[in-house]
């Protein structure tokens, strides 16, 4: 992962470099994260800006969640409330609720924190079983 710079938005954002050649060309799971990013709408969810397709790489920019992972954070403090794990579950929960209302099933759920205020963030990806919500 890295960081970038959106000049049209004028702000950071993550950057996501996927080598292509790690993938069997009958495998769609690529084209399927990027499409469900792109179909996705949800304030605990990454936003999808934009790809970039060049031969060997995809480039994946979503906005940037610069408050860290969650058991950074965890860590830093020494402790957690349960006030401050309860709105981060509940955050968590929103997000993966309107995932599952979409069939969309997330296989790899990572806490990004984008503030200090818990606003979490995470990432979609489809369950290659569940196709219910198949396309491409």
């Amino acid at each position: 992962m890295h960081k970038g710079f959106d000049q049209l938005n004028n702000s950071l954002v993550a950057i996501k470099e996927v080598d292509r050649t790690q993938y069997l060309p009958a495998d769609s799971s690529l084209e399927r994260e990027v499409y469900i990013l792109s179909e996705v709408d949800h304030s605990n969810i990454l936003k999808l800006i934009c790809t970039y397709v060049t031969p060997l790489k995809v480039f994946i920019v979503t906005e940037l969640a610069a408050g860290g992972e969650l058991l950074e954070r965890i860590v830093e403090q020494g402790k957690f409330s349960e006030k401050d794990a309860r709105s981060v579950i509940r955050q968590v929960l929103k997000g993966v609720e309107y995932l599952h209302m979409r069939k969309v099933v997330h296989r790899d759920l990572k806490v990004n924190l984008q503030s200090r205020h818990h606003a979490i963030k995470s990432s979609a990806e489809e369950n290659p079983t569940y196709h219910a919500y198949h396309t491409a």
